[in-house]
């Protein structure tokens, strides 16, 4: 991802070079539209003095959790139940659970589930289908379904989406580019009201947690902003400035989680905290880090996809292994929910584990 992102970068340049005073004119253009833009005024944003984020906490969200594998969301809990998309092959089945009843809600022949959220009965996902005569052609979709099953197809977009968040009965998301997600937009349940909250080409990844959006813009050089508004897109508060991989960070209470590469040429991708009230950057995690999850006071991680699954105690600092065992399979688990490990979905049969010794439940 890092190497189109700087190949792009790169037949950019030349592009502009090329263009002369094209790209003067378009540059001129860009600032004009830049400044007399309210909502993406950065410069004349304030700097917040303490934020806090408690993912886990939040009563109307969808997806209540900190995970920074963002598109790879396929399970999914909602009071009494829970979700889970099974990709398998060409096409998808969403299933409930409840105990150990399960129901097929939603099945597409050609279609891949990602970005699964759902509350108080409604789900929110984007499907991702083939179609054409030869299955050729991507289509992209946001799809809402009602608690009995019945799908609505909500808005049919011209890409795959860089985030898609389900908050209070409003749709958030932005659409994937290359070089990160491209503005931020809200849409109500309909697909109707469509918003622009945030305009800006490339380089944003959101969350929406705890009344508001937590917003990253990635400059060049991994150079990363951290930004917190209200859910309209106004009142933006500058809350840090760092050097990180913005589709890395994640927010838990006071501080900021993110990965970066090491001092040396080729070392592996650690995790860095930064908590807020210290104004103090440490490294957390000497290890690579792939993926992680934050459940309570744990953070839950894996240092290579197929990899087993590690612990970090927040509280103390404490690390453990939860298992051995590769995930080859599924590449990551999917989701930590109380003393379980989700790591996917075979054949309607949920796959986990224990979240303390790595055993078997399924």
């Amino acid at each position: 991802m890092r190497f189109l992102k700087f190949f792009g970068l790169f037949v950019i340049c030349l592009f502009f070079v090329s263009c002369g005073l094209h790209q003067d004119s378009t540059t001129e253009k860009q600032r004009h539209f830049d400044s007399s833009s309210k909502q993406n005024s950065l410069e004349k944003s304030k700097w917040k003095s303490s934020f806090w984020v408690e993912a886990d906490k939040d009563t109307k969200s969808g997806y209540p959790y900190m995970n920074n594998d963002r598109s790879g969301r396929t399970i999914c809990k909602d009071g009494n139940y829970l979700y889970a998309a099974e990709n398998n092959g060409s096409g998808s089945t969403l299933y409930r659970y409840k105990g150990k009843d399960k129901e097929i809600i939603y099945k597409s022949k050609f279609g891949q589930i990602y970005f699964l959220n759902a509350k108080n009965g409604c789900i929110v996902f984007e499907l991702i289908e083939k179609k054409g005569r030869n299955r050729e052609i991507d289509n992209y979709t946001i799809i809402r379904l009602n608690c009995n099953g019945a799908s609505v197809d909500v808005k049919q977009i011209d890409g795959i989406v860089n985030d898609l968040w389900l908050y209070d009965n409003r749709i958030y998301y932005s659409l994937f580019t290359k070089m990160g997600g491209k503005n931020i937009e809200s849409m109500d349940l309909n697909g109707e009201d469509v918003k622009v909250l945030v305009k800006k080409e490339n380089g944003v990844y959101f969350y929406v947690s705890n009344e508001k959006i937590y917003a990253v813009y990635e400059n060049e050089d991994n150079e990363c902003e951290l930004y917190q508004m209200d859910l309209d897109g106004s009142n933006q508060q500058l809350i840090l400035k760092f050097a990180a991989y913005a589709d890395s960070v994640c927010l838990h209470k006071d501080a900021v989680y993110f990965r970066k590469p090491g001092d040396e040429v080729g070392e592996e991708e650690y995790l860095y905290q930064f908590c807020y009230g210290e104004k103090k950057e440490k490294l957390l995690i000497d290890d690579a880090v792939a993926k992680c999850f934050f459940s309570g006071e744990s953070i839950y991680f894996q240092s290579n996809y197929g990899d087993g699954v590690k612990k970090i105690n927040l509280s103390n600092g404490n690390k453990s292994i939860i298992s051995n065992k590769g995930i080859a399979k599924w590449g990551c688990f999917d989701i930590v929910l109380g003393r379980k490990i989700f790591l996917g979905c075979e054949n309607g049969k949920l796959i986990y584990v224990d979240s303390n010794t790595g055993k078997d439940l399924s």
